[in-house]
């Protein structure tokens, strides 16, 4: 990126300013001691975690075959095939993300995870170690109603969230939900919404998903469109599930020792004074996917009998049901195509199948990642470096000029949902008053309230007539106060207008942006030109990262290898 052109300017603010941050995260990046032990490798160790996936056998030629076929229905870029080739190198190692896959890409923090692993593997190769960025788009996940909801701003910058009119059996995995239907309707009905801008046509083609599409595989293709000309490889996890089988035989196996080790660094992790995510008395290791006829098929959630340990318990969509574990355990070994892992065996058998380096994880993922440890160790698999991703809040032109109007500085930026509460009726009146008409007014009040007050003391009986006059006084100052700013009009609506756009667009339905706002806005205005911006910021920087994006256009700089920082930081 040369001298003069535009770009993003980054500071940084704690996670301790945030609210509701997971405590062991907020820990864990800032480096507290607490966290040490749970993880084999900090983020500065990843050329040893590297050294250890080495050592490790993979299928990796099954690989870049599986995937390749995945990447083929994409029609990704040569740049992603090429990534992917390159896995066939026993010195190549994985940064893997992965999230469930949402409408229309899901928020800004899939975008942001993506981001990471990229640049993440960047890094790597330029610290002289082979690396590809992975994406595990996780459609086998059955939460539909988490993944359907989009957040998007209008034309005038305002929130609005939007779902499809999905009906859905129970536990009917992502994979399965087509793009038909109530999914292609919502997606005509935004298009409607959206603005319009420069770069509509190019950004609205990155995002039209084809018609034979799952939300799964519309996921993938969005992400192939904006970011496998960086080499990103998406993929689900039914391209190589068959993969799976032999370690979540060995789960089922050994189940009372795997959760016999949970419990243990479980128990450690509350002793540490942290809460924990996963009960290891009642979390699944993987899930039985069940044909329900007609196309559909439930997750069945898989647990050990607790009155008979040979047989192990099924609960889906219909009535729960059992079996002989002996039975299972030669299901998994001829079908492992109908399982698939739960939360607690997900990362292992990421890592004992692909050679993952670094896994790129959001703050509730880390927290429960620090349960897992053990479950590594007992299935002999490398653990990763573990990784927060990039977190950002994107600020645009207009917003710096509001948040500089209303003298918000970024510090105060993860709290502004409650600075711009939605009454604004004494901040309204501060406005429409100048300074000295509304020190008088509260000294006229306060003369007053001291008048009556010393009236009663000298006279009992009028104590209460005082307080009615009191209260009627003030009340008719408020209502001539009311009147004034109501003929302020322009200036008052203008105000209210320019501070909800304001929290629509940094602090949207009262959540963090990243989490509430979908990244197609921000295309829109900026073009590709704005993920090459978020790629120079630095994956390794583990505060929370305010990044103001200038008026002018962005560079796309698509074809070239990303630098480390972005503009002028702040840290």
């Amino acid at each position: 990126m040369n001298q003069e052109s535009p770009t993003i300017s980054v500071t940084s603010v704690p996670w301790s300013l945030f609210p509701g941050v997971p405590s062991f995260f907020q820990a864990y990046v800032e480096k507290k001691a607490s966290t040490a032990g749970f993880f084999p490798h900090s983020p500065e160790e990843v050329a040893k975690a590297a050294a250890e996936v080495r050592s490790h056998s993979y299928q990796r030629e099954e690989i870049v075959e599986c995937l390749a076929r995945g990447l083929e229905d994409l029609e990704a870029p040569e740049e992603a095939r090429e990534s992917l080739r390159r896995i066939s190198n026993p010195e190549t190692v994985v940064v893997i993300a992965g999230q469930q896959p949402g409408l229309l890409g899901s928020p800004l923090f899939l975008l942001f995870k993506a981001i990471s692993a990229i640049s993440t593997a960047h890094r790597l190769q330029r610290d002289g170690i082979p690396a590809v960025p992975l994406f595990w788009c996780h459609s086998a996940d059955h939460d539909i109603d988490e993944i359907n909801r989009v957040g998007l701003t209008d034309s005038n910058g305002v929130f609005h969230r939007h779902r499809a009119k999905l009906n859905l059996p129970p536990r009917t995995p992502i994979e399965t939900v087509p793009v038909d239907g109530p999914v292609e309707e919502l997606w005509r009905t935004v298009q409607e919404f959206l603005p319009h801008s420069d770069h509509r046509t190019k950004i609205l083609e990155a995002f039209t998903p084809n018609s034979s599409d799952q939300v799964g595989t519309w996921c993938c293709r969005i992400l192939s469109r904006l970011l496998g000309p960086y080499g990103l490889v998406p993929f689900e996890p039914r391209q190589i599930r068959h993969l799976f089988g032999p370690k979540i035989g060995q789960a089922l196996a050994s189940a009372e020792t795997l959760s016999a080790r949970m419990r243990e660094t479980t128990r450690s992790l509350e002793q540490s004074g942290f809460s924990a995510p996963l009960d290891p008395k009642d979390t699944p290791f993987f899930y039985r996917l069940e044909d329900l006829g007609n196309g559909q098929i439930s997750r069945q959630r898989v647990t050990i009998d607790p009155k008979d340990p040979s047989r192990v318990e099924f609960r889906g969509a219909g009535k729960g049901s059992s079996q002989e574990r002996s039975i299972l355990l030669e299901e998994i070994k001829n079908h492992p195509k109908r399982f698939s892992p739960a939360a607690a065996l997900r990362p292992v058998i990421q890592s004992a199948v692909l050679p993952v380096a670094v896994s790129i994880v959001g703050p509730s993922e880390l927290t429960y990642q620090a349960q897992l440890p053990g479950i590594f160790s007992e299935l002999q698999v490398p653990i990763p470096v573990i990784l927060p991703r990039v977190s950002a809040t994107l600020v645009d032109s207009r917003s710096s000029e509001t948040l500089a109007a209303l003298s918000v500085d970024d510090r105060s930026i993860p709290q502004l949902n409650t600075i711009l509460a939605p009454s604004l009726t004494e901040e309204d009146v501060k406005e429409a008053l100048s300074p000295e008409l509304l020190a008088r007014k509260n000294q006229v009040l306060s003369d007053l309230d001291d008048f009556l007050r010393k009236l009663a003391e000298l006279e009992p009986d009028l104590a209460r007539p005082s307080q009615k006059t009191a209260s009627r006084l003030q009340s008719e100052v408020g209502r001539l106060v009311g009147k004034f700013v109501e003929a302020q009009g322009r200036r008052t609506q203008t105000l209210h207008r320019r501070r909800k756009r304001l929290l629509s667009q940094l602090a949207p339905g009262g959540g963090p942006q990243e989490r509430q706002l979908s990244a197609l806005p921000f295309l829109l205005s900026y073009g590709p030109g704005l993920i090459s911006a978020l790629l120079t910021l630095d994956p390794f920087h583990l505060a929370h990262q305010i990044v103001r994006i200038p008026k002018i256009g962005l560079p796309d700089m698509t074809r070239t290898e990303p630098s480390v920082s972005a503009g002028e930081e702040t840290r």
